[in-house]
């Protein structure tokens, strides 16, 4: 028997998987939970099995489930695959880039490599989506973004790491915080007495900083906690606060002495590092292999594959 699989069905399917909940898939795809939830039943009836196994207000996949879900991320690869071929024959005449980055390296990048890009490749349509470095790594590994750049991107076997280049982080103060001349490292314990002002749990800058502090056996309790590199700066700025950046992400207000790096001596911020990175497997099409060669003419990062 030869079966189709309706698009609405998987999509609702993987939707309640990806978002934990039948009401969250109902509202990001603007449907009613009844709808999600009988297109879902009317799909597992189709195949025979049972997808989903409810817990509380929230669902999981089945092993079957599973299986599934690996089905979406074939099928739907496939399509954007072809989708590109089909770009690719036009000499990138058109197309699309779809890149996740973090918030903290979106303005060198887009001086350093997508303007340059754009202005060489003016029809290609690019996506920017800001995320936590955890949310990078799923979309390239989902085939949500042919590129995630991001600090301290987790391991993820779906995915393949082309550049990886040391961003240490620094302890950000205003421009008239007592601590804005110190010269010397500082340690975490030594900021203890400045409020904190750190991103929230899940993205790359806090689990630096929760292992940073589990090394200096403290804890770093936040006085603020925020999901915007840009609220960090400011917070930092105007409230006799401390917060951790690399400088990469405060370069235009050091210009400006609107802000201060200071050293770190904590060794895990001194180690710290940033990846660029594509899903494991990936065939790259002309619009992808044209903005590596960007970012190889304009030495972002390094872009031979480690």
């Amino acid at each position: 028997m030869h079966l189709t699989l309706g698009d609405k069905r998987l999509k609702c399917f993987f939707k309640a998987v990806e978002t934990g909940s039948i009401r969250a898939a109902a509202d990001e795809l603007l449907l009613e939970p009844s709808v999600v939830s009988r297109q879902i039943m009317q799909l597992e009836t189709e195949l025979g099995v049972t997808l989903l196994e409810r817990r509380g207000r929230g669902v999981l996949p089945t092993p079957s489930g599973n299986v599934v879900m690996e089905h979406c991320h074939d099928r739907w690869g496939l399509e954007h695959s072809l989708r590109e071929k089909l770009n690719d024959l036009s000499g990138l005449r058109r197309g699309e880039l779809r890149i996740a980055i973090s918030e903290g390296f979106l303005d060198e990048f887009l001086e350093r490599v997508l303007n340059p890009y754009s202005e060489c490749y003016p029809q290609v349509v690019i996506h920017i989506t800001l995320q936590t470095a955890s949310e990078v790594v799923r979309m390239v590994a989902a085939d949500e973004a042919h590129l995630g750049v991001t600090l301290h991107a987790q391991r993820d076997n779906r995915v393949r790491i082309l550049a990886d280049c040391a961003h240490p982080l620094f302890v950000i103060v205003g421009p008239g915080h007592a601590l804005s001349t110190c010269r010397r490292p500082l340690s975490l314990a030594e900021l203890a007495e400045w409020p904190l002002v750190l991103a929230p749990i899940g993205s790359g800058l806090r689990s630096l900083i929760d292992s940073a502090a589990f090394v200096e056996g403290i804890n770093a309790e936040p006085r603020f906690v925020v999901n915007s590199v840009r609220a960090l700066k400011a917070i930092a700025a105007t409230n006799n606060a401390v917060t951790f950046l690399p400088k990469i992400s405060v370069q235009h207000e050091l210009n400006q002495a609107s802000l201060s790096a200071l050293s770190s001596s904590n060794p895990i911020l001194q180690s710290a590092r940033a990846q660029v990175f594509v899903r494991r497997g990936r065939t790259y099409s002309s619009a992808l292999s044209a903005l590596m060669s960007v970012m190889g003419e304009r030495r972002y990062f390094s872009t031979s594959p480690l």
